[in-house]
C-alpha cells in the first residue's frame, strides 16, 4: 500500500486520516487527499512516503455524516488496508457484463 492509495481512500470515504512519523510529528491526509504536517516549519528532512511506510497505526475520523465511518476510530496498517482495497474495488453495478 502506498501514500497515494491512502490519499485516494480519503477522498471516497470523505475521512481525514493521521499517523505518527519518526520525528514525533503527526502526518494529516484530509478528505481532499492533501498531507500535511502541521509542525512543519522548513523543508523536511525526510520523505512523507518513507515514513507512511513505517507507520503501523492509523486514526481515521470522519468529515461528512454520509460517511460510513461514524466515529473516529484508529486502526492498524492491515485494516487500512483492507479498507482501502475496499473501497477500490469496483461495485456490481461498474463492471460491464454482456448479457
Amino acid at each position: 500500500m502506498k501514500l497515494n492509495d491512502v490519499r485516494k481512500f480519503a477522498i471516497r470515504e470523505r475521512v481525514r486520516i493521521r499517523f505518527p512519523i519518526s520525528n514525533g510529528l503527526v502526518c494529516s491526509i484530509d478528505e481532499r487527499g492533501i498531507g500535511r504536517v502541521a509542525e512543519l516549519r522548513s523543508v523536511p528532512s525526510f520523505n512523507l512516503e518513507e515514513e507512511f511506510a513505517r507507520a503501523a497505526q492509523f486514526s481515521l475520523e470522519p468529515v461528512a455524516s454520509s460517511s460510513k465511518f461514524a466515529r473516529e476510530r484508529t486502526v492498524s496498517r492491515q485494516e487500512l488496508e483492507a479498507l482501502a482495497q475496499g473501497a477500490a474495488a469496483p461495485s456490481s453495478q461498474d463492471t460491464d457484463h454482456e448479457e
